[in-house]
């Protein structure tokens, strides 16, 4: 895993890693909503099981369903 590294106005050091999820259309999704689930999935994933890297999406997700608050 490769770390950007920044040296603070203050002289301390800081270190970030960065993981990311990939989302292709129309492979992974016909609408924006279904490509940022799909990219979102894909970086959860890589969080999970390999921080810093980047996972690309694994296929189409499902539709969302409507869910109906009580008032």
């Amino acid at each position: 895993m490769q770390k950007l590294k920044f040296k603070l106005p203050d002289g301390k050091n800081l270190s970030l890693g960065i993981s990311g999820g990939i989302a292709l259309y129309p492979t992974h999704g016909r609408t924006g909503s279904d490509l940022l689930r799909a990219a979102d999935t894909a970086l959860y994933q890589a969080k999970k099981y390999e921080r810093g890297s980047f996972q690309i999406a694994r296929g189409v997700t499902a539709p969302l369903s409507k869910v109906k608050l009580p008032e």
